[in-house]
Parts: C-alpha cells; structure tokens; sequence
C-alpha cells in the first residue's frame, strides 16, 4: 500500500492501484441498485439475491472502469507515451502518464479509446442480456444492468466538457486548430461550463413542464458537467501559473541529508539546527531516500525511540526525484500523486536542491494575485 492506495499488480505492463474511495463507491452502489433499480427487474427475488446481484454489478463496474482506462493507457503507448499508472477511485477511474501529449492526434486518440471501449462493452453486455434473459433471469438482469451503465458511461464521456473525455477530445480540436494546449483546455472547460448549466436549466425546466422524474437526471448531469468544467478551469489557471518554470526556478539549495541512523525522537531537534531544513536521508555515500510526514504519523509516539529514518523513509527512485529542467506543472503533479511535501532536484546521482510544493504552491499564489495569468 502507498499512502491511500492499494497495488493491485499490473495489466499489459501498466500499474494498477485502487484508492481507498472505490469502496466508497462500491459499498454505495450495492447499498442503492437493489431498491432502487434491481427489484423492478427481478419483483419476485429475495432482498439477499438482490444485494449478491449488486455485489456482482459493483465488482463488474469496476472492471469496466479498468478496461476503459487501460485502453486510454494502451493508446498512449501505441502513440510512444508512457503510461505511469491507472488508479480506480470514487470518481471512477484514472490514467497517469510520464510525458504530456506531443500533439493534437496524441491526445485525441487516447481521449477516444476509452469511451469507444466502454461502448463497446455496453453492446457485449446487451447481447449477453437478450441472451441469458429468457433462461437465466437474475444473470440477464445483472447484463442489461450492466449494458444500461456501459452505454450511459460511454456516452457522457464522449460530452464535448472538460474533464470529460469528449473535452478532451474538443481540446484537441482546438489545438488542431493553432490555438495552444492551454488555452485549448481554457476553451473546452468553457464550453463545458456553459453546455453544463444550459443541460441544468433544460432539465429543471422539461421536470417542472412534463412532471416526468426522469428529466431530473438531466438537471444532475448538467450539473455535474459544470461542476466537473470548473475545476478543469481552475486546473488551468494553476498549470498556467506555472508556465515556463521548471524546478530549478523554485529549489532551495543547501539541504544537508539526515543521517539514516537518527530516531524519530531526534529529529524535531536536528532539523531545527538545519539552516535549510529538509526531509532527505542520505550519509557520506550519498542520497538514500526521503521521509513522508503521513508515513511518520502511523509511528506511535512511544516507538520514536526506537525507530530510525531508515526504517521508515522511502528508498530513493527514479519517481522520488527531479532533474532541475523538469517543467514545474510535472513536478507539483509528482508530489501530489506521491503524496510528498518535498522532493529532491538531482543531476547524475548529485543533490542540487529541494522543491517543496509549498514554494510552489506560494509561486502560483503570487501569480495569480498579480493577474500575471487569468
């Protein structure tokens, strides 16, 4: 386990983690779909068929979420981008990759292959349903339940609204188009914005004129859509605060490593006689690893004594380090996806400096403040 994740091994070569919100999402989905949805499919079931039904569904769901996200993950490597890791969560699912997209096709081919997968499975659950309905009737509802969601989930991903995969694609349009990757994503998260709040208002006013319930799922769309656009704004906001800054703009120079044998019990006092505090670990031999403060609180305080920083740091990586060109937007994304406060700068095996994403956080404070980007 790293931080809130589970590792769940690998699949085609790419890392699989699930976070701990999935089972937010699956205890919801087997808590509702019984009442909800199941029991008008199958009247004359029992509650406890019902719950393993949805136990089955959530399971399948999560699949269908892997399988979406592994085809974003196998087309950026077919278009020579690596795909870092995929991560299921309560949003969903997640596609990490080490590089951002060289052009326009690169991130249209990879926003396209996900919802096409999804839809595609819907169609195979389908004909699964108009199979096993007649014969089977629990394993047909299990199949249409799962075709209703497929196609559902396929096509609001294809909706021209960031971050929705069909935003991405709109943006990619945009790029195509000459405009630039950032303000590409500006446009598409504005779209997104106005076409969520136009799908709100469409749905709230078709409920109040027809009195079907039904168009109240409209309403939520849109605003989910909304939702989902203005944080995809805010996003870029921040990656262009960032612009042309790499980490060596932002790394403090002078840390000196802790010595891997120090107890967590020494270690408020030796960073307070540091004049660059730092959370590195390392000796004479050089940078051997650094230190996590959420993986410092699981220690309990009356272990400190007997803890050293070696045996709870993490060993140094190719993932746990910067080289000092690294664009600032990666490196922010670094820390954020390994949960650090800091990370060292290194250039052939040599300590440079630190970023800390609170100098980078306080960076796009400032540029934001000044109206430097809108």
């Amino acid at each position: 386990m790293l931080g809130y994740h589970i590792s769940l091994g690998r699949l085609s070569g790419v890392p699989v983690r699930l976070d701990v919100t999935w089972f937010l999402l699956a205890g919801g989905l087997v808590w509702a779909l019984p009442r909800l949805f199941l029991q008008s499919l199958l009247p004359d079931a029992s509650l406890a068929l019902l719950r393993a039904a949805a136990v089955v569904i959530a399971l399948l769901f999560g699949l269908v979420v892997l399988i979406h996200e592994l085809a974003h993950a196998l087309a950026a490597r077919a278009r020579h981008l690596n795909p870092l890791h995929i991560t299921l969560s309560l949003a969903g699912g997640g596609l990490s990759l080490a590089e951002d997209h060289a052009s326009p096709l690169d991130q249209l081919s990879i926003a396209l292959a996900g919802p096409l997968s999804t839809l595609i499975m819907g169609a195979v659950f389908a004909g699964f349903w108009r199979v096993l309905e007649p014969f089977a009737p629990v394993m047909g509802a299990i199949a249409r339940t799962m075709a209703l969601v497929c196609l559902t989930l396929g096509g609001l991903n294809l909706l021209p609204a960031l971050p929705l995969d069909g935003g991405k694609a709109l943006s990619a349009g945009f790029w195509a188009l000459g405009v630039d990757p950032l303000s590409a994503d500006r446009w598409a998260g504005l779209f997104g914005r106005w076409a969520g709040l136009l799908m709100t208002l469409f749905g709230i006013l078709m409920w109040f004129n027809t009195g079907v319930r039904e168009w109240v799922w409209v309403a939520v769309i849109g605003i989910l859509v909304e939702g989902g656009a203005h944080t995809a704004l805010r996003r870029q906001g921040v990656l262009r605060a960032l612009q042309g800054r790499t980490a060596a703009d932002v790394m403090v120079r002078g840390c000196v490593p802790l010595p891997s044998s120090l107890t967590l019990d020494q270690l408020d006092s030796a960073l307070a006689q540091r004049s660059v505090p730092c959370l590195l670990v390392g000796d004479e031999r050089g940078l051997a690893g650094l230190l996590r403060v959420s993986r410092l609180r699981r220690v309990r305080p009356e272990a400190w004594p007997a803890t050293t920083l070696q045996e709870v740091m993490l060993p140094l990586d190719d993932q746990l380090q910067v080289p000092p060109e690294l664009p600032l937007a990666r490196v922010l994304h670094r820390l954020t996806e390994l949960g650090l406060d800091e990370i060292p700068v290194m250039r052939d095996g040599a300590l440079l400096g630190v970023v800390t994403r609170q100098a980078v956080h306080r960076l796009i404070e400032t540029s934001l403040a000044m109206g430097l980007h809108d």
